[in-house]
């Protein structure tokens, strides 16, 4: 997706033609066609999250809760206490909370609604970078 602009970040551009896999398409993609490199990123945060829960991003969606983003609040919001809902229960026996507390936030800042409000692709590797030298 992010090649359709040209790589110019924040920059987006119009496209009538949705072609996606449902559950990883933004939602500004869905609704107004919009492309841009925050599309990728917000893709990457469904996989981080399908990772980090062991559920496919289908199981996410709801009548309610369309926006997963606000799927994650409980989280973000309840830090540690709000895990036992949301991670693969496996994960929390061999991780820190802590370091999934941390990864949960950066997942929500990927899924952000707003895409400008998403982190570019090098600011997640920074942050992963910080997360593996703590």
């Amino acid at each position: 997706m992010a090649r359709s602009t040209e790589g110019r970040e924040g920059e987006f551009a119009l496209t009538r033609h949705i072609v996606g896999t449902k559950g990883y398409m933004a939602p500004e993609y869905l609704e107004n066609g919009l492309v841009s490199t925050k599309l990728d990123v917000y893709a990457f945060g469904v996989l981080l999250l399908e990772v980090i829960t062991g559920k496919e991003s289908t199981a996410f969606y709801s009548d309610e809760h369309n926006n997963l983003s606000d799927r994650l609040s409980n989280v973000v919001e309840n830090g540690k206490e709000g895990l036992k809902h949301l991670i693969e229960p496996s994960m929390l026996e061999n991780y820190p909370a802590e370091l999934a507390v941390v990864v949960v936030q950066l997942i929500n800042s990927c899924l952000k609604q707003n895409p400008t409000a998403r982190p570019a692709m090098d600011e997640i590797v920074q942050s992963f970078s910080r997360i593996l030298t703590s």
